[in-house]
C-alpha cells in the first residue's frame, strides 16, 4: 500500500492559459483583416503578373504574428481553439510569402509554397477561414494553370537549342518566363544569351 501511494503521476505539459489563447485569437484576427484588407476581400487571382505583395506594415504583423504562434503549437491538440488559430497564421504566412515571391517575379517559388501548405492543411479548421483557404487555392489554380502554359514554351526551347537555334530558344524562354517566372528559366536564359554573344563576337 504504502508502495501505491508514493506513486505521483507526471505533471501535465504547461500550457498557456486560456486568456492567453484568447488573446492570440484576437491578435489573429487582427491580422486576418489586414491581409482581407490589403488582398480587396480576398479578390481572385486572375494572372500571375497582376499580384503585388502584401504592404510592409501587413507582412510585418504577419512575421510577428508568426512568432508569437510558436508558443501555442505544443497545445493544438488539447486546445481546438489554439490549432485554428495556429493554421490560420500559418495561411497567413503563405499568402505573405507567396504573393512577395510573385511580385519578385519567381512563381516557381510560390508555387512550391502553396503546393505544400495545401497539402499539409486541404480543407480550412473552421468556416471563418474559408474565404482564406479559397484564395490560397485559386492562387495554386492559377499557378498551375500558367506554369503549364509556360512549359509549351520550354519544350519548344529545348528543341530549338537541340538544334543549335540559340536565338529563337532565347525568344521561347523569354516567352515562358514571361507566362509563369523562376529562377531556372531565368537563369537558362542568361546562359543563353552568353552563349549567343560569344558566338557572334569576332574570333
Amino acid at each position: 500500500a504504502s508502495y501505491v501511494t508514493s506513486q505521483t503521476s507526471s505533471p501535465p505539459p504547461a500550457k498557456p492559459s486560456d486568456p492567453a489563447v484568447a488573446n492570440f485569437q484576437r491578435e489573429t484576427d487582427g491580422v486576418f483583416t489586414q491581409v482581407k484588407d490589403a488582398t480587396a476581400n480576398w479578390r481572385d487571382i486572375d494572372s500571375l503578373d497582376s499580384v503585388q505583395a502584401l504592404p510592409q506594415p501587413v507582412s510585418s504583423s504577419i512575421t510577428s504574428l508568426g512568432d508569437h504562434a510558436k508558443g501555442f503549437r505544443s497545445i493544438t491538440a488539447s486546445d481546438p481553439n489554439a490549432r485554428i488559430q495556429i493554421e490560420t497564421a500559418d495561411a497567413l504566412a503563405v499568402v505573405n510569402d507567396s504573393t512577395r515571391a510573385l511580385a519578385g517575379k519567381d512563381a516557381s517559388a510560390a508555387d512550391s509554397k502553396l503546393v505544400q501548405f495545401l497539402k499539409a492543411h486541404p480543407s480550412p479548421p473552421s468556416d471563418g477561414q474559408k474565404e482564406l483557404w479559397r484564395y490560397i487555392a485559386t492562387a495554386r489554380a492559377v499557378c498551375e494553370r500558367q506554369r503549364k502554359e509556360a512549359e509549351t514554351h520550354v519544350q519548344r526551347a529545348q528543341l530549338l537549342v537541340t538544334a543549335n537555334e540559340i536565338d529563337p530558344a532565347i525568344d521561347e524562354y523569354n516567352q515562358a518566363n514571361g507566362i509563369f517566372p523562376s529562377q531556372a528559366t531565368a537563369n537558362k536564359i542568361r546562359q543563353l544569351s552568353e552563349r549567343s554573344a560569344s558566338a557572334s563576337s569576332p574570333q
